[in-house]
């Protein structure tokens, strides 16, 4: 059976590629924007995304350590918004999340990087 840090693991890797989609869509939608604070918003975003994007590679990195191997995105099941296999300890199972579940996890993910980038805006100020 798998442990809560290794399943919390594994959501973290498939919803890495998620939030960073999202918050290009919404770096996308900004640049259109002609608000004074734009630019603020963007490097803001930008350095969140960096940040994202340097915690990925960590992921696999401890998913690799712990033997865990995600097989891929599967056909969602009836209710459920994504869908991934994957082997631990040997064991083929599934990751289901439902779209309140998704998107809660996403969610908590976008508030713990833009956590880290405050307390970096606050270091180098």
């Amino acid at each position: 059976m798998i442990e809560a840090d290794e399943l919390l693991l594994v959501k973290e890797a498939v919803l890495i590629p998620h939030l960073i989609g999202i918050v290009e869509r919404n770096m996308d939608e900004m640049e259109q924007r002609r608000d004074p604070l734009t630019r603020a918003y963007l490097i803001t975003a930008q350095t969140v995304i960096n940040r994202i994007m340097d915690r990925q590679p960590i992921v696999r990195k401890e998913l690799l350590n712990r033997k865990i191997k995600l097989i891929g995105n599967k056909t969602p099941q009836k209710g459920a918004a994504i869908s991934y296999d994957f082997v631990a300890g040997g064991f083929r199972q599934e990751l289901n999340l439902t779209r309140p579940e998704a998107r809660a996890a996403l969610g908590h993910l976008l508030a713990h990087y833009m956590d880290e980038v405050k307390q970096l805006m606050k270091a180098t100020s």
